[in-house]
């Protein structure tokens, strides 16, 4: 998988700038029925805050 890069252009995990954000996607593969979304948001006051979804999908028929 390709390393995802987060609102400010830097690899993920890294410190971001106050209100940047970052976005990145796991699965195991690009037909996986169950994706992994999560955010990290980096608030004025410098408190980070990671929420996360799941999204599934039907499986194929």
């Amino acid at each position: 998988m390709v390393p995802a890069t987060n609102g400010a252009g830097l690899p993920t995990g890294s410190r971001l700038p106050d209100g940047q954000y970052e976005i990145y996607a796991t699965g195991t593969d690009t037909l996986a029925n169950y994706s992994s979304i999560s955010i990290l948001v980096t608030k004025k006051a410098g408190v980070s805050t990671r929420t996360s979804a799941t999204i599934t999908s039907a499986p194929p028929l």
